[in-house]
């Protein structure tokens, strides 16, 4: 079975045909039963649903970068007169399947660095630090926030004690919570 063929409709975006061979359920579910393991040594104090529920939303949103990252090749090359015949997903990850070749190195360019720049997007938008009217998903760089979210209470983790500036004493910098 080549790439492409016998894969399942799951969706049409932009009008393009999102698609998974077999291969990608296999997965799908061992990422689920992977993680579901995971959190339920994570989540300690949680049910084992609630860890199988974050894992299967993991997994999804797992999936739904891998599927934003191949809708970037796709759109570029599209915007660029080359035709889509669709996106598969497959036990290695994703595939934009083009039409034709591009014509320059510059439009080759522009495809391939287009999934990477969606990433790359996704990534600095999740990882943002917190500030006012943000109200998109943050990650905190203090070890101790991020202990007391895992449950962590068994295992001491301090930040580093900060040296103070003798060049700046008088200025004042701001400080990471």
């Amino acid at each position: 079975m080549g790439m492409g063929t016998g894969s399942i409709q799951l969706a049409r975006l932009f009008g393009i045909r999102i698609g998974a061979s077999p291969s990608w359920f296999f997965v799908l579910f061992i990422m689920i039963y992977m993680l579901s393991g995971y959190f339920r040594e994570v989540l300690v104090g949680h049910s084992d649903t609630t860890a199988y529920v974050v894992a299967v939303a993991g997994t999804l949103l797992f999936f739904l970068s891998l599927i934003m990252h191949e809708l970037g090749h796709a759109l570029v090359a599209r915007r660029s007169g080359i035709g889509i015949s669709g996106i598969d997903l497959w036990f290695f990850g994703g595939l934009a399947k083009l039409t034709r070749d591009t014509s320059s190195p510059g439009e080759e360019f522009r495809v391939a660095a287009a999934g990477p720049a969606v990433s790359c997007q996704a990534i600095a938008r999740v990882m943002r630090p917190p500030s006012s009217g943000n109200a998109g998903i943050m990650f905190s760089t203090n070890s101790a926030t991020l202990a007391s979210a895992l449950n962590a209470s068994t295992t001491s983790i301090s930040e580093p004690e900060a040296k103070p500036n003798v060049a700046a004493s008088s200025v004042s910098s701001p400080s990471i919570a």
